[in-house]
C-alpha cells in the first residue's frame, strides 16, 4: 500500500511542479520555445516518433515485468 502512495504524490506535485514553472517563464521566451519546438515537431520523421513509442514501450515493461 505505502509504494502505491508514493506514486499517487508523484502524479499530483509533478505536473503541479511543472504548471509553476511554466509560470515563472516570461512570455516572450515562451513564445520562442513553443515556435522552436512546432518547427523541430514537424521535421521529425514518423519512423523516429515510432522508434521512441516503442523504446519507451520496452523500458516500461522491463520496469513493470522487474517491479512484480
Amino acid at each position: 500500500m505505502l509504494p502505491i502512495l508514493g506514486f499517487v504524490d508523484d502524479l499530483l506535485f509533478i505536473p503541479l511542479a511543472v504548471a509553476l514553472a511554466i509560470r515563472f517563464v516570461p512570455p516572450p521566451v515562451l513564445a520562442e520555445c513553443r515556435t522552436r519546438a512546432a518547427e523541430r515537431l514537424h521535421a521529425l520523421p514518423k519512423v523516429g516518433w515510432l522508434t521512441m513509442a516503442a523504446v519507451w514501450a520496452a523500458v516500461c515493461a522491463i520496469g513493470v515485468s522487474l517491479y512484480l
